[in-house]
């Protein structure tokens, strides 16, 4: 497994993935590359294809792939990097699989030959119920501070609206709030706390992601079951449609709190702020003026 350069470099990225096979085997392939500074990218690039072969490398992770996205976007570096890897699968036979935050998108359906290549499991976040609050469980038996707070219902839906049921997320939040509760006094993590930490750590959670797998729908030897989540089932899926024409690129479905936002279906009431007046449900609605 290696890492995307951050500067999307065809030359970094092939340094990292000999590194990684040096790692692995032992062997010392890096140190070879590195004796010569003149070393072009087309050079290295040929000696990744060669050490695949020679080794049989079926697999290629790589990880932090939204780096890529985001060099694109300042310097527009990104088509030799992605030329690079499409060259390395198509003479190898190397399996390459990304790893990456849903940023990653943008650059795999932008091109009709990557979105090809790149269809996979897309994982969605944990769902609020049975394994957000197992997990939640386990991180919870870590607190540092003198007084240990309890894993309340309240607590719970609180960090899972604000991280989304991103399990990273989790984790920072749950870290940061500590370190709030120790630099304010309190020695326990609570509501305000929370709030506190979520402030300090700017987190944004997507309104809607690309439609996927989420995690708590995965089953394991622990008996983790499925959760069903009536919200979700119920909620509508969307579709993006190209300036082109009416073909869907891609199906979102709308991410997930623990309570409901907003009114139940078929509870709205069917009147404004002069109706309930009217009908005598807002507090002091007899006083109300109705011209």
């Amino acid at each position: 497994m290696v890492e995307c350069p951050s500067d999307c470099s065809v030359k970094t990225l092939a340094f990292n993935i000999i590194e990684a096979v040096d790692r692995a085997m032992g062997s010392q392939y890096y140190e070879a590359s590195t004796r010569i500074r003149s070393t072009s990218a087309s050079a290295l690039a040929t000696q990744v294809k060669i050490i695949c072969l020679n080794h049989h490398i079926g697999l290629l992770v790589i990880d932090e792939i939204q780096n890529a996205v985001a060099t694109a976007q300042r310097n527009k570096q990104v088509k030799p990097l992605v030329k690079f890897l499409v060259e390395l699968t198509n003479d190898t036979s190397t399996s390459i699989y990304f790893v990456g935050t849903p940023m990653a998108e943008e650059l795999f359906i932008s091109q009709e030959h990557l979105k090809r290549r790149t269809r996979g499991l897309r994982l969605l976040p944990l769902k609020p119920g049975g394994l957000y609050r197992d997990f939640l469980k386990i991180i919870w038996a870590y607190q540092f501070t003198r007084k240990r707070a309890g894993l309340t219902d309240r607590l719970a839906n609180l960090i899972y609206d604000y991280s989304g049921g991103i399990p990273a997320y989790i984790c920072k939040i749950f870290q940061e709030a500590q370190v709030q509760a120790i630099l304010t006094g309190k020695e326990i993590i609570d509501e305000p706390v929370i709030m506190r930490a979520v402030r300090l750590l700017s987190i944004e959670i997507p309104k809607k992601y690309a439609k996927g797998s989420y995690i708590s729908d995965f089953t394991d030897e622990a008996g983790y079951e499925p959760v069903d989540d009536a919200e979700a089932a119920k909620a509508p899926v969307e579709k993006y449609v190209s300036a082109d024409g009416p073909e869907p690129l891609e199906e979102t479905v709308p991410r997930l709190y623990a309570k409901p936002r907003g009114e139940e279906e078929g509870t709205a009431r069917p009147y404004g702020l002069i109706g309930a007046a009217e009908a005598g449900q807002v507090p002091g609605g007899d006083d109300v003026g109705i011209g």
